[in-house]
This record gives C-alpha cells, structure tokens and sequence, in this order.
C-alpha cells in the first residue's frame, strides 16, 4: 500500500472513531413536539417563506400548511408559523377548517393560502383566503374546486 494510501486510511479510521463518539444512544429531553401534527394521520401539504412586513425589518417566518392540529406544543388548526429567530410555533387566527395546499405571499407581506376549505378564522372563505397580519378575510367568492397551486405575479397580482 502506498503512503498516501495509508495516511487516507488513517485520516478516516479516525474520523470514524470521533463521529462514532459523539452519538448518543438514548432520547433527550425536550418541549413538547418538535414539528407540526399530532398523530400519524396529519400531514404537511405545503411550505412557505414568508416575510411578515414586506421589505421591513423584521425577518423572514416559515409558514406550514397542511391537515394537521397543533404545531409544538401550540394548537394549530391546519396552518402554522414556525420563527426561526426564537424557535417557536404560532397559529394564524383560528386557523383554516380544512387543508391547506398552496402559500403565496404578497409584495405588502400579506399571505394567500389555498387548499380545500370553507372557512379561514370565522370568515367564510371558500378554498382561498388572505391574512393581512391580524385577520383573516375572503378573496373574493372564491373557487369552486380546491386551490392546488398559488403563484404572486412579478406585478405583484
């Protein structure tokens, strides 16, 4: 074997041994339920980057929507926040009463969800709705099928 032969497997020979030592084989403790749903059946249908403010300051949030109620330890009926900065979970209003499928965000930091629903909150919404940061409200009269896709125009539409 040549030497540059030997030094690579010795390099890794001891890689392999400090990798191995740093694993643990027991469960850490934690707060409540890393991720979003609460049972097997609940499922994440859509993922969103969202800046809250627009251009503003404040950073940019991860929005989960999907079939599912809570997120972490928070109640969430079928959309999430999720802050990166504090790793913490919030819900939007009341929620969504059905699945979320599809999240767009909008040049003034307003979101759009769609999905198969007809309630955003405890406004009547009929598979799409916008939440302007506090409440939610209806586009239009919505769609007569479920929204699959969302896409902001580079107008701004």
């Amino acid at each position: 074997m040549s030497t540059d032969a030997l030094r690579i497997a010795a390099t890794l020979a001891t890689l392999g041994g400090i990798a191995m030592a740093q694993c643990t084989t027991q469960w850490l403790p934690g707060l409540g339920i890393a991720g979003v749903g609460h049972s097997v059946s609940h499922s994440v249908l859509a993922v969103h980057s969202w800046d809250r403010d627009g251009a503003g300051p404040l950073p940019p949030v991860t929005v989960f929507g999907g079939l599912f109620g809570g997120a972490g330890t928070t109640l969430a009926n079928c959309i999430a926040v999720h802050d990166p900065a504090t790793d913490t979970w919030s819900e939007l209003g009341a929620g969504i009463d059905g699945e979320v499928r599809a999240i767009a965000s909008l040049p003034n930091g307003d979101l759009v969800v769609g999905g198969s629903f007809t309630s955003a909150g405890n406004v009547l919404a009929d598979n799409i709705a916008r939440w302007d940061g506090t409440s939610w409200s209806a586009m239009g009269t919505g769609t007569n099928r479920p929204v699959d896709a969302l896409r902001t125009m580079p107008n701004g539409d």
